[in-house]
């Protein structure tokens, strides 16, 4: 019985854990947000000609499209759909970890709202990303596995059977 509770009160223990205030990060200056590649990447306008490609750090949500050689997966449009209606047209600030880049040259990044929310752990909240640390861009692991917790709790986006 206790171990049956336990299963359910740590996850909500653990969930009451939310990011830093954004004021306390090392945050970038706001980026307007100007296409969403996918559930965990998306361009921002930089004033450089091409944009800047953000890769969320620390989530992974399904493909799309077929990228790198993969097939479109189960929840892919719907976490795309997802980030588009959460971002699209609006300004993030970014945080970095240690590693800045990518193999593919994507900027790895923790992307925030204006009201101070971090995009990374609302989508995997919501069901529409898994979390997917690679060291050593650690920093808010415990905080995405208490999201990740509560989506498998309520069943939403990949966790609804």
């Amino acid at each position: 019985m206790m171990k049956y509770l336990l299963l359910w009160i740590l996850p909500l223990l653990i969930g009451c854990l939310k990011a830093e205030d954004p004021a306390s990060k090392q945050l970038t200056p706001s980026y307007l947000v100007t296409k969403v590649s996918d559930g965990d990447t998306f361009w921002v306008d930089d004033h450089s000609l091409l944009g800047l490609k953000i890769r969320l750090i620390g989530i992974d949500a399904p493909e799309s499209q077929d990228a790198f050689a993969r097939k479109e997966e189960p929840w892919g449009l719907e976490a795309k759909e997802f980030l588009t209606y959460l971002i699209f047209n609006l300004s993030v600030q970014l945080e970095f970890d240690l590693d800045s880049l990518d193999i593919y040259g994507r900027t790895l990044a923790y992307a925030y709202l204006a009201d101070g929310s971090m995009v990374n752990e609302i989508i995997v909240e919501q069901g529409y990303a898994r979390v997917a640390t690679y060291p050593p861009n650690s920093k808010y692991e415990t905080l995405f596995i208490a999201a990740e917790e509560r989506a498998k709790l309520s069943l939403l986006g990949i966790w609804h059977n």
